[in-house]
């Protein structure tokens, strides 16, 4: 028999099976399960998923998948069958979805809000600082996502290049407030560019999109018409060398 060994998050070094430890996978919740063997959540999730072990059928409320008309059935913990492409992912149950349907999902989210008064914490959370921020950034990627532009660029990404540029535009060099700010493509998408950190410089609106802005233009030659040859050339060279931090 191979001795085979795997490591728990604390690297510590561990032997499998005995098949006791898989055995009580199917009979233990995890909980229980990790007080036994004193390891982290971590080992359970990996051995089921390794051994192909459904999590404990107490615990978990595991289910069956059933197939009907050849399409696939998953038991929402709300008490019905949906189709399993209507629940979210989950890698740390055995079939790697979530328990309940995304309808239950959002109903239970939609009751808590109003509960909660959420609309009203809303409301205050926008007018912070943080809150501009994030609707900016929100507000940008759903822009994206509408013409269907891959979307690698997350806020914290933002405030990073945006810091790194002097809060300034990149182009111009003029300041911009943040929830003032829009990002550019570098290079252009029509030319192959991507929506990604080591593509996306800050830009005012007049430089981005305004009467002689950037659109899809090849940058050195906007660059050199935009601001001539010595100053369009320093600035693209510039442009280039953050780009090249962000990779």
């Amino acid at each position: 028999m191979v001795t085979i060994f795997f490591y728990n998050r604390s690297m510590s070094k561990i032997r499998i099976p005995p098949q006791e430890m898989l055995d009580d996978l199917s009979l233990m919740g995890d909980q229980d399960f990790m007080a036994k063997w004193s390891v982290s959540r971590f080992v359970p999730i990996k051995l089921r998923k390794r051994y192909d072990i459904q999590s404990f059928n107490k615990q978990h409320g595991t289910v069956e998948h059933k197939i009907e008309n050849e399409l696939e059935y998953k038991w929402c913990q709300q008490e019905h069958w949906e189709l399993v492409t209507n629940f979210g992912k989950n890698r740390t149950r055995w079939d790697e979805l979530r328990g309940w349907c995304k309808s239950c999902e959002r109903k239970k989210n939609s009751e808590y809000y109003d509960k909660n008064d959420g609309a009203k914490k809303a409301r205050e959370y926008s007018k912070t600082e943080n809150g501009k921020k994030s609707k900016s950034a929100v507000m940008r990627r759903m822009w994206m996502k509408k013409r269907s532009y891959y979307v690698k660029f997350e806020l914290e990404d933002e405030q990073y290049v945006y810091e790194l540029c002097n809060r300034c535009c990149a182009y111009c060099k003029n300041l911009v407030e943040f929830e003032n700010i829009e990002f550019d493509h570098f290079i252009p998408i029509k030319l192959g560019g991507k929506t990604e950190t080591s593509n996306m410089l800050p830009s005012c609106k007049e430089c981005n999109r305004g009467r002689g802005g950037k659109f899809d233009k090849d940058p050195y030659q906007w660059l050199m018409v935009k601001f001539g040859a010595y100053y369009g050339e320093q600035i693209y060279i510039g442009c280039c060398e953050i780009l090249e931090e962000l990779k």
